[in-house]
């Protein structure tokens, strides 16, 4: 196979495993969203991937969805074990670190209005 075949058969197979951690993701969020949340209207098209490698037989993606929850999902396919593992984060704070002169962080604390 040429490399830009093989090129061509990564990136199919990149999207594929990309599909498929959305699917996943958006079958875990309409099984938990709460019962009082039945008005709110979620669409596959509204799960999107925001980082994604593969290694070897693995991979990993990191999932997020438009819903004003603040989550996101870290979906590992295990290739030895042949399973997916999914993981739901909820933001807790966005903070800024800097580094003073001699290179050691300090964080400086950003207010979101």
């Amino acid at each position: 196979m040429e490399r830009d075949e093989e090129l061509a058969v990564n990136q199919i197979l990149a999207d594929a495993y990309q599909s498929t951690a959305k699917q996943i993701v958006f079958d875990y969020v309409k099984a938990v969203l709460e019962k009082t949340d039945k008005h709110v209207t979620f669409a596959i098209d509204e799960v999107y991937v925001v980082w994604f490698a593969k290694t070897l037989q693995n991979w990993k993606a990191l999932v997020s969805t438009t819903l004003p929850d603040q989550m996101y999902y870290e979906v590992t396919f295990d290739g030895e074990k042949n399973r997916v593992y999914l993981d739901a984060y909820k933001k807790w704070e966005n903070a800024t670190f800097l580094f003073d002169q001699s290179g050691k962080p300090f964080r400086v604390w950003i207010k979101e209005d």
